[in-house]
C-alpha cells in the first residue's frame, strides 16, 4: 500500500479513537467532531488507494459518491448508513452555531458511522 495512503488511514484511526475517548468523558461536540473527521480521513484514503488526486472537501456525501464510482459495493455502504448525518460536524462543532447542545445520542450514533466507514474501507 503506498505510504500516503498508509498515513491517512493512520490519521482516520487515531481520529477515530480519540472520538471515542470523547464520547467516554462526556465531550460529545468533539465526539461528533473526531467521527467526521476520521469517516472523511478513511474516504480520502480509499480514494488516494485508487490513484485519485486528493479531493478538498469536507462533504462526506460527495466523497462517499466519488468512492462509489471507482467501486460499486460503496453503494451499499451508502444504503446501509446516512453517512450526511455526519456532515454538519464538521462545521457546527467548531463554532458557536447552535441552540442545543450535543447529546450522548448524536456522538454515539457519529462513532458508529465512522465505525461502518472505517470497516468498510
Amino acid at each position: 500500500m503506498k505510504e500516503d495512503v498508509i498515513k491517512w488511514i493512520n490519521l482516520a484511526k487515531e481520529d477515530l479513537e480519540v472520538a471515542k475517548k470523547n464520547l467516554k468523558e462526556g465531550y460529545y461536540r468533539h465526539a461528533c467532531f473526531w467521527a467526521h473527521s476520521s469517516a472523511e480521513k478513511f474516504l480520502k484514503a480509499f480514494l488516494l488507494s485508487k490513484n485519485k488526486e486528493l479531493i478538498k472537501t469536507h462533504d462526506l456525501e460527495f466523497l462517499a459518491n466519488e468512492c462509489s464510482k471507482l467501486d460499486e459495493s460503496f453503494s451499499e455502504l451508502l444504503d446501509k448508513i446516512n453517512i450526511s448525518y455526519l456532515n454538519p460536524y464538521s462545521i457546527e462543532t467548531r463554532y458557536p452555531l447552535r441552540e442545543t447542545s450535543f447529546s450522548f445520542e448524536e456522538a454515539k450514533e457519529a462513532i458508529e458511522i465512522a465505525e461502518k466507514v472505517k470497516e468498510f474501507v
